[in-house]
C-alpha cells in the first residue's frame, strides 16, 4: 500500500544515492561507458512510472520495472565481464557465474509463480508480506467469496474495513457475504455504508434492489433498480432484475420492455434470455419461451435453470420425451437441483405410464 507519511530522511537518502551514483557514472565514463549508458537508461525509463504523480493506491508494481531494469542488467553484464577480464579462467568462470545466477532465478521464479495460482493464493501472499494492506485483504475476501467460503471471506472484509473504513467496495463485498449467509437486513446495512461513501454506486443499488425483492419489498426493489439504471443506463443486469420485479407485480408490458432492453444492451446476456423465456412461459406462449431458453443455453451451455425451464416449456407443448432430455441435462449440470430432479422423475413416470 502507498505510504502517505513517507519519512523525510527516506527522500533525502534516495536523492543522495541517485546523486552519488550519477556522479560516479559520469566520472568513469571514459573507462566504463557502459555504466553511464545503463544508469541513464534506468533513470530515463523509470521517470514515467516512478510515482512523481501518484496514480492508484500502490507505490510500486513489478511491471513498472521491466523496461528500466534493462539498464541495470546492462551494467551487471558488462561489469561482470570487465571484472573477469584479467582472470585466466574468465570464460569458464563467466559461464559458471551466469549458470549459477540463472539457476537461482529459475528457482525463485518457480516459487513466485506459484503464488499466482489463483486469487486466493495471490492475495494471501500479498497479505503475508505487507502490513495494513486493505486492498489485499478485500481481494482475498472476494476470492474466498467466489469459492463459497463466506465466513472466511467475511473475516478478511472485516480486517480490510478496520484498516480503511471508507472503502465502498469492501462495504459492498461485506454485504454480499451477509446476503449469502441469509442475513438480508445486515446486508442492507453494509450496502447503506457503501452508498454513504459512494452515492453513485450503481452496482450497490442493484444489490439493494435484489435484497429488497428477496424480503418481499417489491415496490422498493423497483425504485432501487431504477436508481441503478439512472446512474448507469447500460446496466443490463439492473434492467433484467427490474423486469422480474415488474412481472411479479403484474406489470407485464413494462417487464417485457425491461427484458428486451437488457438483451439490447448485452445480446450475450444468458440470464436475460432466461427471464424473457419465463415471461413467455407464464403468459402461455410456450414456443416463444422455448426459443428464449434455447438462446440462453447457446450462450451458457452450463445454465442448468435454462435447461429445466426449456423442459417445462416442452411439457407445456406436449413434448414430454424431449422434455426429459432437458431435465436430465439440468440434473447432470447440477446434481442438487431439486426442481429438475422432480421434473425428470415425474416426466419419466408419465412416459412409462403412457407406454403401459
Amino acid at each position: 500500500p502507498y505510504n502517505w507519511d513517507l519519512p523525510v530522511w527516506h527522500v533525502w537518502a534516495a536523492c543522495l544515492s541517485i546523486s552519488v551514483i550519477s556522479w560516479l557514472a559520469i566520472k568513469c565514463y571514459r573507462s566504463r561507458p557502459w555504466f553511464l549508458v545503463g544508469w541513464l537508461w534506468y533513470l530515463g525509463t523509470l521517470i514515467p512510472v516512478i510515482g512523481l504523480v501518484q496514480v492508484g493506491t500502490q507505490p510500486m508494481a513489478d511491471r513498472y520495472t521491466y523496461i528500466p531494469f534493462i539498464g541495470i542488467y546492462l551494467i551487471i553484464a558488462w561489469g561482470l565481464f570487465d571484472l573477469l577480464a584479467r582472470w585466466r579462467y574468465r570464460k569458464m568462470g563467466f559461464v559458471a557465474i551466469v549458470l549459477a545466477i540463472v539457476s537461482v532465478l529459475m528457482v525463485v521464479s518457480w516459487k513466485q509463480i506459484g503464488y499466482w495460482k489463483n486469487s486466493v493464493t495471490l492475495f494471501k501472499r500479498a497479505v503475508d508480506v505487507t502490513e495494513s494492506n486493505y486492498t489485499a485483504e478485500n481481494n482475498l475476501g472476494h476470492g474466498l467469496l467466489l469459492e463459497g467460503k463466506f465466513a472466511a471471506a467475511g473475516e478478511h472484509f472485516k480486517k480490510s474495513l478496520e484498516i480503511n473504513p471508507r472503502s465502498a467496495k469492501t462495504h459492498m463485498n461485506m454485504g454480499l457475504v451477509l446476503a449469502r449467509q441469509d442475513k438480508p437486513e445486515e446486508a442492507l446495512q453494509s450496502y447503506a455504508k457503501a452508498l454513504a461513501q459512494k452515492p453513485d454506486y450503481a452496482v450497490v443499488y442493484n444489490l439493494v434492489g435484489k435484497t429488497q425483492y428477496r424480503l418481499g419489498n417489491t415496490e422498493q426493489a423497483i425504485l432501487d433498480y431504477q436508481q441503478a439504471i439512472n446512474i448507469d443506463s447500460t446496466y443490463a443486469e439492473a434492467y433484467n432484475n427490474l423486469g422480474n420485479a415488474l412481472f411479479h407485480l403484474g406489470k407485464h408490458d413494462k417487464a417485457l420492455a425491461s427484458y428486451q432492453q437488457a438483451i439490447s444492451i448485452d445480446p450475450a446476456y444468458a440470464e436475460a434470455y432466461n427471464s424473457l423465456g419465463n415471461f413467455w412461459y407464464h403468459t402461455g406462449h410456450s414456443e416463444k419461451a422455448f426459443t428464449n431458453f434455447i438462446q440462453a443455453i447457446k450462450i451458457n451451455s452450463k445454465f442448468a435453470e435454462a435447461y429445466n425451464s426449456a423442459g417445462a416449456a416442452l411439457i407445456q407443448m406436449g413434448e414430454a420425451r424431449k422434455a426429459a432430455v432437458f431435465f436430465r441435462e439440468a440434473v447432470k449440470i447440477d446434481p442438487d437441483y431439486i426442481a429438475a430432479q422432480n421434473n425428470l422423475k415425474n416426466t419419466l413416470a408419465a412416459l412409462r405410464k403412457g407406454k403401459k
